[in-house]
């Protein structure tokens, strides 16, 4: 979208009244001018937006440079053909122009695959200046990965390695006078404070759920109670003296989870 520069209000009105070679004059610097590109007003910015395909990528922030944006996606599921297309369809180096970046925030599901997973990472990185990253759940099942880990730990490893390797950001950083600061997280039952529906049949989380039998924890680790969802929340301690400093230095924060905080 492109805004329209202020226009200087019409005289015509006074044009009836003057001669015709003022009028001749008058016309002939107007035809010059239609020829030229208009001056835009000192400290006014001109802005063109393409609109992109489905699945949208909102503008979440704005960083300290008006060339600093920051987008956010979420749910990319590249196993889907299509879903890999639309990322492809993205412009390579096609960031701000001039001084600032443009940073992605992913928050989770890329694909089920590691493989799928580090190519669609990869295609990110080269699109962004800087690409952040938290696992989903649909990110750590294992059934399409034919025994290749032990277990949705080792996976997760795999994955902050694929992205250690690619220059994607899993940790906090500062751009600009932005803090970004992903958080690892899982969900559990006590989430749940709806009371039981009994009046059909429904069938049991358990059933219901992929994760109860895409996923492979340890024997101590289950979605029976709250220590998987602790144990996410303790990869963040690692982070915590990166976490007080970009506090410390930025004028905003930003902070994202593939689970909605409760």
């Amino acid at each position: 979208m492109t805004p329209h520069l202020p226009v200087s209000p019409s005289h015509h009105h006074l044009l009836d009244a003057a001669p015709a070679q003022q009028q001749l004059q008058h016309h002939r610097r107007r035809r010059r001018r239609r020829m030229c590109p208009p001056r835009r007003p000192r400290g006014q910015v001109r802005c063109c937006a393409a609109a992109a395909p489905q699945p949208r990528v909102a503008v979440a922030a704005a960083a300290a440079a008006a060339t600093t944006r920051v987008f956010v996606v979420s749910d990319l599921h590249t196993d889907y053909r299509e879903n890999m297309d639309w990322v492809l369809r993205l412009p390579v180096g096609g960031g701000a122009a001039g001084v600032g970046v443009d940073a992605l925030v992913v928050a989770g599901d890329v694909a089920e695959t590691r493989d799928n997973f580090a190519r669609t990472m990869a295609a990110l990185r080269e699109r962004f200046g800087a690409v952040f990253y938290v696992p989903g759940n649909h990110d750590l099942w294992l059934r399409r990965e034919n025994g290749r880990y032990m277990d949705s730990l080792e996976k997760l490893t795999a994955l902050l390695d694929a992205c250690s390797e690619l220059g994607v950001d899993t940790g906090p950083r500062i751009i600009g006078d932005l803090g970004i600061i992903p958080l690892f997280s899982w969900y559990h039952k006590s989430f749940d404070k709806e009371k039981d529906v009994n009046s059909v049949r429904v069938p049991s989380l358990e059933m219901a759920c992929k994760d109860f039998h895409a996923c492979k924890w340890p024997p101590e680790l289950a979605n029976d109670d709250e220590a998987l969802a602790l144990y996410f929340d303790k990869l963040n301690d690692k982070n915590h003296d990166a976490i007080e400093e970009v506090k410390k230095s930025s004028k905003q924060i930003l902070t994202f989870s593939h689970f909605v905080p409760r």
